[in-house]
């Protein structure tokens, strides 16, 4: 019998992956899930070379669309993130589940900000996030902002198995 496969944002296990060179180790990911669940981690921003530590990124709405922006270059970084994010999603098609990094521009799956002319102008979900959950709708998903529930916890962990041919 094979354990459910959860996908992890890499940062939330202790991976120094954040663009200050730091990580979001979240005790129950890193130590508690990997005793039930298999566990694979990603970061777009870092499959997509952009190195760590890194130059920040925003999302910018402009002219219809969402754009990935560096914060000090203004360097568009929206293709290779929207194909390096469907290579990712491609590679994942077996999870079970998925848990991203709150309000990262790359793997928030909700209240990611995004502006216009400077300005906030609404919350959205990061680039790889949207394509994952577009491709994937049926695959339960938390963001880290949820971890900290135990309502969301055993809710997300119940669909998980519930999901998997584990059970």
């Amino acid at each position: 019998m094979r354990k459910p496969k959860i996908a992890v944002s890499a940062c939330l296990l202790g991976q120094k992956v954040r663009y200050d060179g730091g990580d979001t180790k979240n005790h129950f990911v890193a130590n508690i899930l990997p005793k039930y669940f298999d566990i694979v981690t990603f970061c777009p921003e870092v499959e997509m070379g952009m190195g760590v530590p890194r130059e920040p990124v925003n999302l910018i709405s402009s002219t219809g669309t969402i754009k990935m922006i560096g914060t000090r270059t203004d360097e568009d970084f929206t293709l290779l993130a929207r194909r390096i994010g469907g290579i990712i999603t491609n590679s994942l098609a077996d999870v079970d589940g998925i848990i991203f990094q709150k309000k990262s521009p790359s793997c928030g799956a909700e209240k990611v900000k995004i502006y216009r002319n400077g300005v906030l102008k609404k919350m959205g979900t990061g680039i790889f996030a949207g394509i994952f959950m577009k491709q994937n709708p049926d695959v339960p998903y938390l963001d880290s902002s949820d971890l900290t529930s135990f309502k969301n916890r055993e809710w997300f962990i119940h669909q998980v198995f519930s999901r998997s041919s584990y059970a």
